[in-house]
């Protein structure tokens, strides 16, 4: 009893079902939905428990499977086995509001899907919370599930293509270092939370990222939010050429 009270459980159960459908004079293009009557099943199950003084363990299973509808090229019954998808140590230090997370986890970073299907890789990051309303976090990461996520995490072409290629091969990339600066202030009756964000991805590009945004509520319940981003890279000059280009984001 006392050691399932030690425990935390947590989990997300998700059905998707997926089709689309382009007149055949429709430029080919590889970032659109071509599914057929697709039938998708995701569930992840969490399980947290201290396991020593200061310490802590994760680790989350994942299900996932897609089942085909019609189509001589759709695909039935293909199931991944449950499978260990994130597995981490947590040391925390409450003197000085440190924490030290080790091992495959989730890297929810501004540049990655955050979600259920997450980027996932094995790493190291370290969370100071010293600083009322700022979050400070140092990172690095020496592989990736590049499985799960390889269009995530290599790009795909964005141009109209019967070309599916990843840009490159994920063999040839380095490792990923980091460090951001999250906060959260409240401000005129609202809520105030700029983002800095730089990293470092061996034989890939150098990115930064800014992202700012505001909420208050108007009138009675009324919630708004003004939110601004400004993402960038420059590449590293492995990746220097007429292939590849730096890139810039605003948005508002």
């Amino acid at each position: 009893e006392e050691a399932i009270k030690d425990i935390d459980v947590s989990g997300v159960l998700r059905y998707r079902y997926d089709t689309g459908n382009f007149d055949k004079n429709f430029l080919n293009n590889s970032n659109l939905n071509n599914s057929k009557q697709v039938h998708k099943y995701r569930a992840q199950v969490n399980f947290s428990a201290a396991i020593a003084d200061n310490f802590k363990a994760f680790i989350q299973f994942d299900y996932n499977a897609v089942d085909g509808g019609t189509g001589v090229d759709n695909t039935t019954n293909a199931e991944k086995g449950l499978f260990v998808r994130q597995l981490y140590l947590t040391y925390t230090n409450e003197d000085v509001a440190t924490s030290v997370i080790a091992g495959k986890q989730q890297l929810n970073t501004i540049w990655t899907d955050n979600g259920v299907d997450g980027l996932v890789g094995t790493g190291i990051k370290v969370v100071n919370n010293s600083i009322d309303g700022l979050t400070l976090a140092a990172f690095a990461v020496d592989s990736f599930m590049a499985k799960e996520q390889g269009a995530d995490l290599l790009g795909q072409s964005t141009i109209s293509t019967t070309q599916k290629a990843a840009p490159f091969k994920v063999d040839s990339v380095g490792n990923l270092y980091g460090a951001a600066a999250v906060g959260s202030y409240d401000l005129a009756g609202g809520q105030f939370n700029p983002q800095l964000w730089l990293a470092y991805w061996d034989q890939v590009a150098f990115f930064y990222a800014v992202d700012a945004a505001y909420s208050t509520t108007i009138f009675d319940g009324i919630n708004w939010t003004l939110e601004g981003a400004y993402l960038g890279n420059s590449l590293d000059s492995e990746l220097d050429d007429k292939t590849h280009a730096n890139g810039n984001l605003f948005a508002l």
